[in-house]
């Protein structure tokens, strides 16, 4: 009989030993082995690899995304001439869908990069922007003319006042213009345009205004007979018609939590804009680092840290 009772516990003890193991290891499996099973293949999933559907959502985005504009309009133009305080009414959105499709250049398995540059279309969405039509007139500041006159000395502004006529079309060569939102945002007008009436003074200007402008993004050059025949200003124009640079992103093949993360920019991996006026090499500010806002690591949470490469502020 003791012998019998001995062999009971002896049996409850190894079942009691075995149902424990079995719970530690059915937790162990929830709670590590299980999460370590699903992020390994969400990683799989994510990575930048030719032929996979998570490659061509990168290359382009199965889907339009929201660009809105506000604006002012400058109800009072003549008065603010004769020293009155602007009074501006806002006006908006003006609601404009985008598409966004990368141009794949190359891919260097060796640092586990990819490199492209992008293309973007925009298209007015009218359902969305209401009774707001692209073809509405308003009475914006004319940024050619104020934008040239703070790049230009006092002798060059004085030069440029006796030339206005010449070197913009009429319904543009005043402080404030009227025009259409989808000319001043993306179709643009001409200006500085090639005419051999313009004579010899206003001519050496609109050659100046050509050299100042050179590097303005807003502002394209518009050729003929291989030389420069006019200039032409639109906000956004150059969204379309350039490429924001070159990109080169990680593919997170070897590290996800690098995926989509801006290795370098135009081939280089440091900008030389800030700090530039006081001589300073800001490591900072000029460190190119973020992603192109169309792709972002896994395992994001609220508390993360999000960095985005925007070369319209160049950090």
């Amino acid at each position: 009989m003791v012998r019998k009772t001995f062999c009971s516990i002896k049996v409850l003890f190894i079942t009691t030993a075995a149902l424990v193991v079995l719970f530690v290891a059915v937790l162990v499996l929830a709670f590590i082995g299980v999460p370590r099973l699903i992020n390994s293949q969400l990683e799989k999933q994510v990575h930048l690899e030719k032929g996979t559907t998570q490659w061509d959502r990168f290359v382009e985005i199965p889907f339009a995304l929201d660009f809105k504009i506000w604006l002012f309009n400058v109800t009072n133009p003549e008065e603010i001439v004769t020293g009155a305080k602007p009074v501006l009414k806002e006006i908006g959105p003006f609601y404009y869908t985008f598409t966004i499709k990368k141009n794949i250049i190359s891919t260097n398995p060796s640092d586990d990069t990819v490199t492209y540059d992008r293309d973007m279309t925009f298209t007015y969405n009218q359902e969305l922007s209401g009774s707001l039509k692209e073809d509405e007139e308003l009475v914006f500041l004319n940024p050619v003319m104020l934008s040239i006159s703070q790049m230009s000395s006092l002798i060059e502004r004085m030069a440029l006042n006796g030339c206005l006529d010449k070197i913009f079309p009429s319904q543009y060569n005043d402080i404030f213009i009227k025009t259409k939102v989808r000319t001043m945002f993306f179709d643009g007008y001409e200006f500085a345009v090639k005419n051999d009436d313009i004579g010899v003074a206003c001519g050496i200007i609109r050659n100046k205004i050509i050299e100042k402008t050179a590097a303005v993004r807003t502002i394209d050059r518009i050729y003929k007979n291989g030389e420069v025949y006019s200039l032409k200003f639109a906000y956004f124009h150059y969204k379309e018609s350039k490429t924001d640079g070159v990109y080169t992103v990680f593919r997170g093949l070897d590290d996800v939590s690098l995926l989509g993360q801006v290795f370098r920019w135009n081939d280089e991996p440091q900008l030389s804009f800030w700090g530039r006026a006081m001589s300073v090499n800001n490591e900072t500010c000029n460190r190119v680092r973020g992603t192109d806002a169309t792709i972002f690591q896994p395992f994001i949470n609220k508390d993360s840290v999000v960095e985005i490469y925007n070369t319209d502020i160049c950090r």
